[in-house]
Formats: structure tokens, sequence, C-alpha cells
């Protein structure tokens, strides 16, 4: 079961580094010439579903992880 839950884990958080480094290589090096500039690209694609879904599953990764934490103290509570 453990085993299952850390292969989940790290299976979503390298999915939000490569969506992450993806949307980085798309403002940085893919549309350098963009009119304004990669930070005028950034602002206007800030809501792009490849930056939306790296930040959901970050948050998914960071709820999942704060629910070991909190069910490890339930399943084995301190003497």
């Amino acid at each position: 079961m453990w085993l299952i839950f850390v292969f989940v884990l790290f299976a979503l958080g390298t999915v939000n580094i490569c969506f992450n480094m993806h949307f980085g290589q798309m403002v940085w090096i893919d549309n350098r010439n963009y009119p304004g500039g990669p930070y005028a690209y950034l602002v206007q694609q800030e809501g792009n579903m490849l930056l939306t879904a790296g930040d959901a599953e970050s948050i998914l990764v960071s709820l999942l992880a704060d629910g070991l934490l909190v069910g490890g103290k339930h399943y084995y509570p301190s003497k």
C-alpha cells in the first residue's frame, strides 16, 4: 500500500516538473522574440492549461503528502 502511494507521489511530481519545464521552454526559448519580451508572454499566458495543470498537480502532491503525515500520526499514535 505504501509503495503504491509513494509511486503516485513520484509520478505526479515528475509530471509537474515536466509541465513546468515545458512551459519555461515556451517562455524563455521558443517565444523569446514575443512583442514585449518573455515577461509579456509569461503574463499573457499565465492562464495556459499547461501551467494550470502543473500547478494543480503540485497542490495535489502537497495535499497527499500532508495527508500521509496526518494519517500516519493517527495510524501510529504515540504512547
